[in-house]
């Protein structure tokens, strides 16, 4: 994939990439994949994929702005909301153990309770 772009990208260069976690990767059955999008994940670090199409025009704006903000105040937060969702396979109808406590903080009008 990256070769269609960059002909002379080498197998070091991927490897160093890896290393330095520019490439998210998983080891699925013993085989090394990366996602999909690894690519589009790349372009963020122009400078060391030099090969590389650049960013589009608006991700290397926001990009810039980002790290702007971030030397400015020697950091950046930002919050963000995650959704997400559990599912055991062959357990419907039948009680299953977590992994983690089931018990989660639930806010009221009269403050902090825990919920069971």
């Amino acid at each position: 994939m990256i070769r269609e772009e960059w002909p002379e990208f080498t197998e070091e260069q991927f490897d160093d990439l890896i290393d330095r976690e520019r490439i998210d990767w998983r080891f699925i059955d013993g085989e090394l994949f990366v996602l999909d999008n690894f690519l589009d994940s790349l372009r963020v670090y122009p400078k060391e994929v030099p090969g590389m199409r650049p960013d589009s025009t608006d991700g290397i704006a926001l990009r810039n702005e980002m790290l702007k903000e971030m030397e400015s105040q020697n950091g950046l937060a930002r919050v963000i909301t995650l959704k997400a969702s559990l599912s055991v396979p062959g357990a419907l109808g039948r009680p299953f153990a977590l992994g983690f406590p089931s018990r989660l903080p639930v806010v009221s009008s009269l403050g902090s309770r825990f919920s069971t």
